[in-house]
C-alpha cells in the first residue's frame, strides 16, 4: 500500500455489478486516483454515494508531508 501511495496516478480498471462493492472499497481506501468502469458498477457506486455510505478517504501521504 505504501508503494502505491507514492505513485501520483493509480488507475483501476474494473466493472460489473458483482464487483461494484469491492470497487467501492478500493476507492475508499484512497489508493486509487482514477477509475475506468462500466455502467453497472458506476450506477451502484453513484447510488451508494448518494445514500451517504462511507465517504472516500483522502489519499494519505506515506512520508507524512
Amino acid at each position: 500500500a505504501d508503494r502505491l501511495r507514492r505513485i501520483p496516478e493509480v488507475v483501476a480498471i474494473a466493472g460489473g455489478q458483482r464487483k461494484a462493492a469491492a470497487i467501492g472499497a478500493v476507492l475508499r481506501s484512497g489508493l486509487v486516483t482514477s477509475l475506468v468502469t462500466d455502467t453497472a458498477a458506476a450506477d451502484y457506486l453513484l447510488t451508494e454515494s448518494a445514500a451517504g455510505v462511507r465517504p472516500a478517504l483522502e489519499r494519505a501521504d506515506p512520508d507524512g508531508e
